[in-house]
């Protein structure tokens, strides 16, 4: 059976999205054949079982490309002789390069990605052009096919002397060992140098979990009374947003080219004590708003239970004035899971920015935090509140949030201070002193 592509499984966006054009009489019903040759969404394209057309044999796989043009380029690279056969022979290491650039722009990869495979593959160039100042005219470096283990280990060890972090060191070997990959596959080398060398182990930073293991961590509002510390983080953020993109291979990516938005996620946040896992998914659609304020709820995503809150009318106004970042939702951009873009756009740049106003430990939650002790000294019931953190009972709320209110410790100091005794006065004969005695 000659090589084939089609696609294996449509995401459920996309079957969304044919299921509105079709009900719209934009196209036609399409049966399950259909659906594997529709060219028109944004879905892998899968190589069928097959054979080429020099006899090489090909089990199903994804190719990792998203177009009908890609994946046609994909199939002819696929019936190349060389391609399969590993017969390409030697060839330079800046070629090699070139060559791989060229496949990864054929697989669509962004800028960013090509830039940051080649941050690691770089790292090869510079050991050859420093090996080969130091070494005799007998022994350069010049193809791909002259790197071996003990080159791989040296220049390993020439990181740990320029100061590089292990999680930099194990990086560069991912795309130096992805990019060897490609010149196995391609015929220019018979054996990857580096398929055996393992990574260096790492020492994880701590960093505030993400909104779904929050509770391992204390109540910590961001102001025990008043809101100096959140003007000053509100102040600063999108500012500090717009620096932060400027810099990486990621630049322009998450809130960078919107930081309005990343403000207002802040803002609403604070102001209703809404999760950020239920922020990022913040649908401005649904809101509900009248000459008061508004009305918003939603399923939880930690619970599965639906809470109610209620954002300001400022706030509203504010919430529909902000681009969407992905056609639907004004915090999240969809191009990856929530909880990766949670921790990229949302978690690590809080800390850097608590951190640069010195400001510690400051996440997410902390914001939620916040609203619940602001209500708890505005004198909000304690069952109101649970029902506006969307708690399960009235427990939990009691457990987390009303040792932060400080009214309810100025009354237990004054009534404890009030039901101890007044110390005794005693006085001592001839001295004319009175001495007290608690």
């Amino acid at each position: 059976m000659p090589l084939t592509v089609y696609k294996r499984r449509h995401t459920a966006e996309c079957l969304e999205k044919l299921s509105q054009r079709i009900a719209d009489g934009e196209i036609a019903p399409l049966s399950t054949e259909d659906l594997k040759q529709y060219r028109h969404c944004r879905c892998a394209w899968w190589l069928a079982e097959g054979t080429n057309d020099y006899g090489k044999k090909f089990t199903r796989r994804s190719l990792g490309v998203y177009t009908w043009e890609a994946a046609c380029l994909e199939l002819k690279k696929l019936n190349r002789p060389e391609v399969e056969a590993g017969t390409a022979g030697p060839i330079e290491l800046t070629q090699a390069i070139e060559k791989w650039k060229a496949e990864l722009s054929l697989k669509e990869a962004s800028e960013g990605t090509i830039l940051s495979y080649l941050t690691g593959v770089n790292q090869v160039v510079r050991y050859y052009e420093s090996f080969n100042q130091s070494a005799k005219a007998a022994a350069r470096l010049k193809l791909v096919s002259d790197l071996t283990p003990g080159h791989i280990n040296t220049m390993r060890l020439e990181w740990v002397e320029r100061g590089l972090q292990r999680s930099s060191h194990n990086l560069y070997l991912k795309f130096i060992k992805r990019f060897l990959k490609f010149c196995k596959r391609m015929g220019y080398i018979t054996t990857n140098p580096a398929e055996k060398i393992e990574t260096a182990p790492e020492k994880k930073k701590k960093r505030a979990g993400d909104d779904l293991e929050e509770d391992d961590y204390a109540t910590l509002p961001l102001d025990r009374e008043g809101t100096a510390n959140y003007d000053r983080i509100l102040a600063a953020a999108a500012d500090f947003i717009c620096q932060r993109g400027k810099r990486g291979p990621q630049r322009e990516s998450g809130f960078a080219r919107h930081p309005q938005n990343f403000v207002t996620l802040l803002r609403l946040m604070y102001e209703t004590g809404l999760r950020v896992s239920d922020t990022v998914f913040f649908n401005v659609d649904r809101l509900r708003v009248d000459h008061k304020g508004g009305t918003y709820t939603t399923r939880q995503i930690k619970t599965n239970t639906n809470v109610t809150v209620f954002p300001s009318l400022e706030l509203c106004r504010l919430l529909r004035s902000l681009p969407r970042l992905d056609g639907k939702h004004v915090f999240f951009d969809g191009r990856r899971k929530w909880k990766t873009f949670v921790n990229a756009h949302v978690r690590i740049p809080l800390q850097d920015l608590g951190t640069s106003l010195g400001i510690e430990g400051v996440r997410p939650h902390r914001f939620r935090d916040s609203f619940a002790v602001n209500e708890l000294n505005l004198g909000t019931p304690i069952t109101d509140l649970k029902d506006l953190l969307g708690h399960s009972t009235v427990a939990i709320t009691e457990k987390y949030y009303s040792p932060w209110v400080q009214s309810r410790e100025t009354h237990l100091r004054e009534r404890t201070l009030s039901r101890r005794k007044k110390p005794t006065v005693i006085t001592f004969p001839g001295k004319g002193k009175r001495r007290q005695i608690s």
